[in-house]
């Protein structure tokens, strides 16, 4: 079963390798069509691309929600399967 699962693994890294391959090819194609003004404009997004990273500021974790159940008189599990029939009844899954 292990030698299976590798084989599996193996293939889809190989697909994946392949799909990539594919895909720098593809884009190559497009880059040797450009002029070389259109190249260094193409460089420069790159860079960009490449430095770019998402900075989210963190925030304070909230926790205005807690005790908001405690008139419910039933035990967690209970409320668990409750959600559960509203949530079929109501077709959200």
């Amino acid at each position: 079963m292990a030698f299976l699962k590798l084989k599996v693994i193996n293939f889809v890294t190989l697909a994946k390798k392949n799909n990539r391959m594919k895909a720098i090819k593809n884009i190559e194609s497009k880059i040797s069509r450009l002029s070389p003004v259109l190249i260094r404009e193409l460089d420069s997004y790159l860079d960009y691309l490449v430095n770019k990273k998402v900075v989210r500021k963190p925030r304070k974790l909230r926790q205005d929600w807690a005790g908001g159940l405690k008139d419910i008189k039933m035990a967690s599990i209970e409320l668990q399967k409750k959600a559960l029939d509203w949530r079929q009844k109501q077709n959200i899954w």
